[in-house]
């Protein structure tokens, strides 16, 4: 994996880590990010490639839920944009701009990942800088007896799925080796799990499972004994991580078209724009847990139906051989 893909994986954490996480438990957090770093690894070890190696060569199976893959994965990217419109109080519950945001991101992945890993590669410095000020001043004002862990299955295997969407970064065609993803991955859960950490032990457990948990935080946050207001960071931190998720989704959504149906890869990626919009601003939130679900089972799908394809060429050639 590039340095440019890794800072467009890890920009792209910031949702779960900022957003999703933090009223989930340090422990749940931890478990689901371990699992879900474990999955990686596992998905890291078969390399995926839904397309056709060879003229008249065909895989239905594996090029329909190749393409139901992205489905999904565009789902989650309207799913990312829409949940960008909380990341400032002003826009909360507006679609505009999410709409926008998906706009912008639409147009940066639709030649590829380049252009979102070359706008990463530029805030993830200072998105790591805005989310480290408000951790690391943080820490002083930490209440021991809310740190006790708390298991909930359930957050967990939220975590697990909120920690799984930087991993997309493997639809995207590859640039040397891929072992650090997981590791990424890890790291990311670690983080994800201090975040949770941070905020329920100084919000109180009860208090830390509200909506924008760590925005809340961020508002007590004292350096050098003065109370500052960083809620303004921590949305634009939530801004840049929300754009560059969903960056990458649509990014992840037309790679994989374009190795399925390399044809039609560029008018479907164009017509799903409409769908975008559609999605953020009329569709149910009972979709996007579906559309998550739905690219872990078709990717799933797609690598077993790859490997049996592969047994199936390799038991060719020992018979005839």
């Amino acid at each position: 994996m590039s340095r440019r893909e890794r800072a467009l994986a890890l920009t792209a954490a910031a949702v779960p880590i900022l957003q999703l996480c933090p009223g989930l438990g340090w422990l749940p957090t931890l478990v689901g990010g371990a699992a879900a770093s474990a999955l990686l690894f596992i998905i890291c070890k078969v390399p995926f490639d839904p397309g056709v190696r060879a003229p008249g060569e065909k895989r239905p199976v594996t090029r329909a839920s190749a393409l139901l893959l992205a489905a999904a994965l565009a789902g989650l990217a309207a799913w990312a944009a829409r949940e960008s419109e909380c990341a400032f109080p002003q826009t909360d519950g507006h679609t505009l701009p999410g709409c926008l945001l998906a706009l912008l991101a639409w147009t940066a992945a639709r030649r590829g990942s380049t252009a979102p890993a070359r706008c990463a590669s530029v805030l993830f410095p200072i998105l790591a800088a805005l989310g480290g000020v408000v951790l690391v001043f943080s820490l002083p004002q930490l209440r021991a007896e809310w740190l006790r862990p708390s298991w909930r299955p359930e957050a967990a295997a939220r975590a697990c799925g909120a920690l799984l969407l930087p991993g997309s970064v493997l639809c995207l065609p590859a640039e040397g080796p891929r072992r650090a993803v997981p590791a990424a991955a890890l790291g990311a859960a670690v983080t994800a799990a201090l975040a949770a950490a941070v905020t329920g032990g100084i919000l109180s457990p009860a208090l830390a499972q509200g909506p924008k948990a760590f925005w809340t935080l961020s508002r007590s946050v004292s350096v050098l004994g003065v109370v500052r207001r960083f809620e303004a960071l921590v949305s634009a931190a939530l801004l840049i991580g929300g754009f560059s998720l969903s960056a990458l989704l649509l990014a992840a959504a037309r790679a994989v078209c374009g190795r399925a149906a390399p044809a039609m890869a560029q008018k479907l990626y164009d017509a799903a724009l409409p769908v975008l919009l559609g999605l953020i601003c009329c569709a149910e939130e009972k979709l996007y847990p579906i559309c998550g679900i739905g690219a872990i089972c078709s990717g799933l799908v797609c690598i077993g139906a790859q490997e049996i394809e592969k047994q199936k060429k390799f038991e060719k050639k020992k018979n005839n051989a």
